[in-house]
């Protein structure tokens, strides 16, 4: 008992040494200041390219189609705030005319094929 009190202790002055280290290696004035709407713009970024590449592991047919998505996500990115929810949905609705229209959607899809045949080869498989 005595013997696993002593290991116990020695491993919380292990922990407490790395905390400190830890701690010291941190910037003096804390972390930097990220605007609100960059973060949240990095975030909704980070979380599609990681459903596209855990939907294209998947099943690599999801990728052609995920590139249709990104131009109509770009367009969310670049055009709906949320600075108050009647901006919210005011900028939601002109992203949805504005995007959303299947001539938009046509541009999107042709534009999406073009990407596909300049980064990759999947066009000229057979």
């Amino acid at each position: 008992m005595k013997d696993e009190v002593a290991l116990l202790q020695q491993e919380k002055e292990q922990l407490q040494q790395k905390i400190s280290q830890y701690q010291s290696s941190l910037p003096v004035d804390g972390i930097p200041v990220i605007p609100a709407a960059r973060r949240s713009r990095e975030a909704s970024y980070a979380l599609f390219h990681s459903y596209v590449a855990d939907r294209t592991r998947k099943n690599w047919r999801f990728y052609p189609y995920s590139l249709v998505l990104k131009h109509i996500f770009d367009a969310f990115q670049n055009t709906v705030t949320c600075d108050s929810s009647e901006e919210f949905i005011r900028s939601l609705n002109e992203w949805k005319t504005n995007s959303l229209s299947l001539v938009q959607l046509r541009k999107a899809a042709s534009q999406a094929v073009m990407d596909m045949g300049r980064t990759t080869s999947l066009i000229s498989c057979k």
